[in-house]
C-alpha cells in the first residue's frame, strides 16, 4: 500500500520537506490521473518509476473536490 493515498498526504508530504522539488504530480489529459514522478537521469529512472509508485497512489476520478478543500473554498457540485 502506497505511503500517500489523497492529495492532503501529499501536500503535507511537500510542506514538510518529505518530498523535495524533484518530485512532482503528473496529471493526464483529463486531470482524472493523477501519478507522483521524480526528475533525474535517465539512469535510474526504473528505480524512481517503482519508488514514486510505492510513495503515492490515489484512485482514478476528479480531484477537484479535495483540491477545493485543500485551498479552504467552500463548494458543492450543481
Amino acid at each position: 500500500m502506497p505511503k500517500y493515498t489523497t492529495l492532503t498526504e501529499l501536500a503535507a508530504a511537500f510542506k514538510s520537506g518529505e518530498l523535495d522539488r524533484t518530485y512532482f504530480v503528473r496529471m493526464d489529459k483529463g486531470g482524472c490521473l493523477l501519478t507522483l514522478e521524480q526528475h533525474g537521469p535517465e539512469e535510474g529512472e526504473n528505480e524512481r518509476y517503482e519508488k514514486c509508485r510505492e510513495l503515492f497512489k490515489r484512485p482514478f476520478g476528479d480531484p477537484m473536490p479535495e483540491l477545493m478543500t485543500l485551498a479552504g473554498l467552500p463548494a458543492e457540485w450543481c
